[in-house]
């Protein structure tokens, strides 16, 4: 685990996303050609598909790093979870956790009361375009139905995003 939270500090906690070629407006353009099927919809893909396999940081031609909100969530709990489990760090992990939970709850949907979460781009499906924001990530009841959820203990506050009923 020290490993890993010396990597994401090297790192950053913004990384590019796994679909930043397919949320630019000639991404979502071929990814819809390819939906509808047949060989233009695979040779229009087929760039995307070779740069995001081959050559991953070129991703950063078309976006830049941004934050994810199911990596903030996990940070998160991982940060509560290593609390318990370094009782000598408590303080620093749950201070880590707890700025993971804040950049979690600004990066809700706007204008939904329960906690909710959508792309920070539109996203083409097969049949539609879905707006950015549309929330597709409700994690609310799994936080709900975990027993041992370290979230509002450590944070002290049933305001927080994992604490929310």
């Amino acid at each position: 685990m020290t490993a890993f939270v010396g990597w994401l500090d090297a790192y950053g906690e913004t990384s590019p996303d796994p679909y930043d070629f397919w949320n630019t407006s000639v991404g979502g353009r071929a990814k819809a050609l390819y939906h509808r099927g047949g060989a233009v919809g695979k040779i229009a893909a087929a760039p995307f598909v070779a740069l995001d396999t081959l050559v991953p940081r070129s991703r950063a031609l078309v976006r830049r790093r941004g934050r994810s909100a199911i990596g903030d969530a996990h940070f998160a709990m991982g940060f509560f979870g290593l609390a318990e489990a370094e009782p000598a760090e408590e303080t620093r992990h749950v201070a880590r956790g707890r700025a993971f939970l804040e950049a979690l709850d600004r990066q809700r949907s706007p204008g939904y009361e329960d906690p909710a979460w959508g792309y920070t781009f539109d996203w083409t499906t097969r049949y539609d375009v879905w707006p950015a924001g549309l929330p597709m990530i409700t994690p609310r009841s799994r936080f709900r139905s975990r027993r041992r959820d370290p979230a509002p203990r450590r944070v002290g506050t049933r305001r927080s995003t994992a604490a929310r009923s």
